[in-house]
């Protein structure tokens, strides 16, 4: 082959193709950033969370010890800096979210190329950069990625997969430098490095040591009997930081109900569901419709799993008597069975069978097979006609991606798309009863909640959530009934005592009002809507020394315009009109040109300064 041919890395050439392939991730995705912080998990981590609102000492002790659910202290610091940039317009975390997915596209590119040299060293290098890209494509575009792109809370996803692979680069790097080599060296403690980093982002792709043992003997043909001690050794540090993150994993997920002892997940379910998980991600990859935002966990075990099972032995007995034919295959195949074994049903997930943002790194080998079927088609036929055949497929990919972006837009379409894939479950439907109220859509939003509690009535939140409706409406009897419902079920819950508490103050009961929102703060003492809500009865009260203690901690957690002019208004109350001019004038500093209260609110401010 003519070197000549093919342009040198430092040609601007060589920067076309991936330029390209970021560009067109970012088309497919562009819909997200029409996306707002949804009720669902993003309420809980963003609209109501000041944990991780700035980089002062309070937030960052929190971002580093804080471990529900998930612990992710990095992923909480680009949060913070999109806070710090953006504030709470969801637009620039939304942009944050798809510069890293056009990020980790690239960087499979990158990844890929190398592996497609180790995997056929005579590929003539226009045909394995094409191949590279139709790889990256394939997992970029793929519908199965939107969750991750489109749902604010999965940035954890996708900073975690920058990471990932990362991880996966230094390795293959350290993998082609001489043995002994301070370059394989620097290489893996660089691969170690980037594993950490990616754990303290999500722990998704823990499993990626293992992984390694397979891309050691295909495609770097680095595995034999005589180099098994070595690499083994080299896989230590990598094998210590998964243990660790086994650990943590069970802390932070016990922590958040998110793992169920065996009385409540017997062994059967850890045998049972597995096959059909690892067969249910295989279709959804090969044939991505029928994609919802939940799949709801049924601990019947039939027919379905036992013909996953069949269905996965039977593959996998095929591609090992395959293997010497198709090596890229088997090795595929097994990547992806360790990479999603976390998300396979072995361990509960809570009330989820499964997720597509499961998929983001656990598919990343599914997306080889796009690179696989560019080469044999070129083999087959010619490369332009691989190439347009591929870009058929990834116009497909895009345009459902696309699409699937609007669902993920707002809560109403987000859920009633839950409900429209599986309308018997009672979880979506008070999901949608409570997006439905929040757009002041107060009668369907009551029949999804009366829907949801006829299907299960020991879920407190869909009592509180129908008191929110019925305290919107005015019903405050029925509000009242129901918050005190929610908390029969769930003594702790905060906001059945601050929806008690707003009851009872529309009915003129501050004092009762005030010991309801005094108990939502001892059990949240962050809890801003309760801070105010106690602030505002304790100034009806005439406890203006008490309201502007609640003001002044509601401000240092979080300074809204709103907050500024309830501190004014109380200031003025109490005669200190200097300190309400200030307030007064910070709110409207703050807040936005359009702003609805802004004449009001400067009316105040023309009041507390007196006649000129």
């Amino acid at each position: 082959m003519d070197s000549s041919a093919v342009p040198s890395s430092r040609s601007p050439k060589r920067l076309l193709l991936p330029a390209l392939i970021a560009i067109v991730t970012v088309a497919a995705f562009l819909p997200s950033l029409r996306g707002e912080f949804l009720l669902w998990d993003d309420d809980a981590n963003f609209t109501y969370n000041e944990g991780y609102r700035g980089f002062r000492a309070e937030n960052l002790r929190w971002m580093f010890t804080n471990a529900f659910g998930h612990y992710m202290p990095l992923t909480w610091l680009t949060c913070a800096l999109d806070y710090t940039l953006w504030g709470m317009n969801p637009v620039g975390y939304h942009a944050t979210n798809l510069a890293l997915h056009a990020l980790n596209a690239l960087l499979f590119f990158f990844l890929l190329r190398r592996l497609l040299r180790h995997a056929a060293p005579d590929l003539a290098a226009p045909t394995a950069e094409l191949a590279a890209a139709a790889g990256a494509l394939c997992f970029s575009l793929h519908p199965l990625r939107v969750e991750s792109v489109a749902w604010i809370t999965e940035r954890r996803d996708l900073l975690s997969g920058v990471f990932f692979l990362l991880t996966a680069l230094s390795y293959v790097r350290s993998a082609e430098a001489p043995d002994g080599s301070s370059s394989r060296r620097t290489w893996l403690v660089l691969s170690t490095l980037s594993f950490a980093g990616m754990l303290l982002s999500k722990t998704m792709g823990l499993t990626l040591p293992l992984v390694f043992l397979v891309l050691d003997v295909y495609p770097l043909r680095r595995w034999s009997r005589a180099a098994v001690p070595r690499l083994l050794f080299e896989k230590l540090p990598l094998v210590a930081l998964m243990f660790g993150a086994l650990f943590m994993l069970s802390i932070s997920a016990g922590q958040a109900g998110g793992m169920s002892d065996r009385s409540n997940y017997p062994i059967s379910q850890s045998l049972g569901r597995p096959g059909y998980a690892l067969m249910f991600y295989l279709a959804k990859t090969l044939i991505p419709v029928g994609l919802s935002p939940l799949y709801w966990y049924r601990p019947q075990l039939g027919l379905p799993h036992v013909v996953g099972w069949i269905c996965l032995l039977g593959l996998t007995g095929l591609l090992l008597f395959w293997r010497r034919r198709f090596p890229a295959a088997l090795a595929c195949w097994m990547a992806y069975g360790l990479l999603i074994a976390p998300a396979s049903g072995l361990v509960s997930m809570g009330s989820f069978t499964g997720a597509d943002h499961y998929t983001y790194v656990a598919c990343l080998p599914f997306a080889v097979l796009g690179s696989m079927l560019l080469l044999l088609l070129a083999r087959r036929f010619s490369l332009p006609a691989a190439a347009g055949t591929l870009a058929a497929i990834l116009i497909v990919f895009g345009a459902l991606s696309w699409r699937y972006c609007f669902v993920w837009t707002d809560s109403v379409s987000l859920w009633s798309r839950a409900v429209d894939m599986d309308p018997d479950v009672y979880f979506s439907r008070a999901n949608l009863g409570r997006a439905l109220a929040a757009r002041g859509k107060l009668e369907p939003a009551l029949e999804q909640l009366d829907r949801s509690i006829q299907m299960q009535s020991r879920w407190y939140e869909s009592f509180g959530w129908r008191a929110r409706a019925r305290l919107q409406r005015g019903d405050l009897q029925g509000a009242f009934e129901d918050a005190t419902q929610a908390l029969r079920l769930q003594p702790d819950w905060a906001e059945g005592f601050v929806i008690r508490g707003h009851a009872l103050s529309k009915i003129g009961r501050p004092q009762e009002a005030v010991a309801e929102f005094s108990r939502a703060l001892e059990r949240r003492p962050q809890y801003m809507e309760a801070r105010i809500g106690r602030a505002t009865d304790r100034a009806k009260l005439g406890d203006l020394d008490g309201a502007l203690a609640d003001l002044d901690e509601a401000l240092r957690f979080d300074p809204q315009p709103s907050f500024y002019v309830l501190r004014g208004k109380t200031r003025a109350m109490r005669g200190d009109l200097p300190g309400a001019t200030a307030d007064f004038s910070q709110a409207l500093e703050l807040a936005p040109p359009d702003w609805p209260q802004r004449r009001q609110v400067q009316e105040y401010l023309d009041r507390a300064r007196g006649p000129k």
